[in-house]
């Protein structure tokens, strides 16, 4: 069989669009205006655009980083309008935002001014992001260490760097020391990175592959699943994606599929686990004892079987701890449904609550100073802020929100400062991606740069808190690899030992 042109491909695309947008309006929820409705599909469409041009063009980009970006912008802010009914099947009007007394989602959804304010803002930011990319090639290099990886080198250093993970994982008194924690708390996704291509580059053996994707990593899934610690194992989910895409398409969707299945069956469980009040001092103790953990680890596998068969409470060791709403979907559609919080900035801002101006992106003046050499530094709390200021929670609630970066451009400079800094995102994305994701970078440190920088393609807090440490990341696994990769294999020839 001949293939089939460009022409019918194009045709055939138009005539599925047609039918699925007629069907989505014979299907509309009485929530969703016909405008709503409009507006919801394109803002899903636009969205998917960096997916389709980088499947149709790719450009210099190898990883689609920038795609998953548009990605994330259809279903936070486009998709839920699409699937209303289905995400809330027990009445929308009962559903709050972050939980059940406060902000309730209003039975408007969102303004259409704010929905064309998100929809302009991620064109900018497309447009912006497409316009740069040949410039930043040019103006910028790429991410290479001076020195080419060996075997046995390879193998020392991606140890060594396991090594620290888990002593700062692990070990209390390391913890305590801020500028060390919050550097190899980041360095959790290098280590996997650098196992996954090292190993795809017969850099090491399947018995270091192996005890580290088959052994470690399920273990590291399941601690961080009984403590409560969501986004750290959809990042790790998504980062492998990310790295099997180029080569093992099928593997990484099935990774993407498991992913999203062990979302929807331990995301509620997981919330409900933190959210019990008595149950603070029970999981700060897991670390006392193996008897604590295994405990903990029995509690919350009953308290998923509680949440997964829809009771009320659930009991443990003689005590009774009352569960919050059970139902996955509608907690899952709180969390991915951004648009409500963007309209209620917007509502808000700047005849009710003035501008921030700026505020939230001071610490990027700072962020990069050790806390060991400036122990004063100021602490970065912007979530609780920005939740008390825009009345989220009450005075004395300590819970902290999320501020994805368009909602943050909103609520520092208004809706000029969305469209103006969504093209300023856009142009920064560009640098990102040709320094870190190149098409001509070895495979090697494409892979580790993009274990540096792949976050920021779920911008779900704010920029400084993402971006911050983007530097200070960067020179130390350059520095690392480059000292190592050079001295190491004088030193082994030295002892006698290459």
């Amino acid at each position: 069989m001949g293939q089939i042109s460009a022409r019918t491909k194009i045709i055939w695309s138009l005539f599925l669009f047609t039918g699925l947008t007629v069907a989505l309006f014979l299907t509309r929820s009485n929530y969703v205006s016909p405008a709503q409705l409009t507006l919801a599909i394109a803002i899903f469409v636009v969205g998917l655009l960096p997916i389709a041009w980088h499947l149709r063009f790719g450009g210099s980009s190898f990883y689609p980083l920038f795609p998953v970006l548009g990605l994330y912008y259809s279903i936070s802010f486009g998709l839920p309008f699409l699937i209303i009914d289905f995400i809330w099947p027990t009445g929308f009007r009962e559903i709050s935002y972050f939980g059940p007394t406060n902000f309730p989602i209003k039975q408007g959804l969102a303004s259409l001014e704010s929905m064309w304010l998100v929809l302009a803002g991620m064109l900018t930011c497309f447009i912006s992001f497409a316009a740069a990319q040949k410039p930043a090639n040019k103006l910028i290099g790429e991410f290479q260490f001076p020195t080419a990886a060996t075997p046995r080198v390879t193998r020392l250093l991606a140890y060594g760097l396991l090594l620290g993970f888990a002593a700062n994982e692990f070990i209390p008194f390391l913890r305590k020391a801020p500028s060390l924690s919050q550097l190899f708390g980041r360095i959790e996704f290098v280590v996997f990175a650098v196992f996954f291509v090292a190993y795809q580059q017969r850099l090491i053996g399947k018995a270091d592959a192996g005890m580290v994707f088959f052994g470690i990593l399920p273990l590291l899934i399941l601690y961080r699943t009984i403590s409560g610690l969501y986004s750290p194992i959809l990042m790790l989910c998504l980062l492998v994606c990310f790295l099997s895409w180029p080569k093992y398409k099928k593997q990484a969707a099935t990774v993407a599929v498991i992913s999203a299945i062990f979302l929807f069956l331990f995301y509620v469980p997981a919330q409900q686990y933190r959210a019990q009040t008595s149950l603070t001092e029970y999981i700060s103790s897991s670390s006392k004892s193996n008897s604590t953990s295994i405990r903990n680890s029995l509690f919350f596998l009953k308290l998923s079987l509680s949440v997964w068969q829809g009771e009320e409470t659930v009991t443990f060791e003689d005590q009774i701890y009352k569960l919050g709403p059970t139902h996955s979907l509608e907690t899952i559609g709180r969390r991915i449904f951004i648009m409500p919080l963007f309209d209620h900035v917007h509502s808000l801002t700047p005849n009710t609550v003035p501008y921030w101006r700026g505020e939230t992106y001071k610490p990027l003046l700072t962020k990069f100073i050790p806390r060991a050499l400036w122990s004063d530094k100021p602490e970065e709390r912007f979530g609780g802020e920005f939740a008390l200021r825009f009345g989220l929670i009450s005075v004395n609630d300590t819970t902290s929100i999320n501020i994805p970066w368009i909602v943050e451009l909103l609520a520092n400079f208004g809706p000029t400062g969305v469209l103006g800094g969504m093209v300023i995102i856009g142009i920064f994305f560009a640098l990102i991606d040709s320094f870190f994701n190149n098409r001509s970078t070895p495979p090697f440190e494409r892979a580790i740069g993009l274990s540096i920088v792949f976050r920021l393609a779920y911008p779900e807090s704010n920029f400084s808190l993402m971006c911050g440490d983007l530097l200070v990341l960067t020179i130390f696994v350059y520095v690392y690899f480059s000292l190592g990769f050079h001295w190491i294999p004088k030193l082994l020839k030295s002892i006698n030992l290459q």
